[in-house]
């Protein structure tokens, strides 16, 4: 299922932004690790082919955008940013009033990933 590709995706972007800040490696294993595990995420969840909007997919480019800002990469962060955003204002996160649809788990993980 698409959910199960993106928690992998994001897991692989927790475990580059892992390596980048890694003190137990060289600097040059730390960048050769980090960029492994985003360009796995990458191939597991790629934006040209990205077309479904959910919470997760939100999530999984905001860590990309902070892998890139740390990787030095401030132009690419920017575009993974905005993609995030574009993302998260089609799901609503932006609006201050709760949908009524939402569980309570539901309207406090949009709003932390929103805020």
């Amino acid at each position: 299922a698409f959910e199960e590709v993106v928690f992998h995706a994001t897991l692989n972007m927790a475990l580059a932004l892992g390596c980048q800040s890694s003190e137990s490696m060289s600097l040059e294993q730390r960048q050769h690790q980090a960029n492994e595990f985003y360009r796995r995420s990458q191939r597991l969840v790629s934006i040209e082919t990205l077309d479904t909007c959910s919470l997760a997919v939100v999530q999984l480019l905001l860590l990309r955008s902070l892998y890139l800002y740390y990787a030095s990469l401030g132009e690419r962060c920017w575009i993974m940013l905005g993609a995030a955003f574009q993302v998260a204002v089609s799901l609503g996160l932006e609006a201050t009033q709760p949908r009524k649809s939402d569980s309570q788990l539901e309207r406090e993980m949009r709003l932390r990933v929103w805020h």
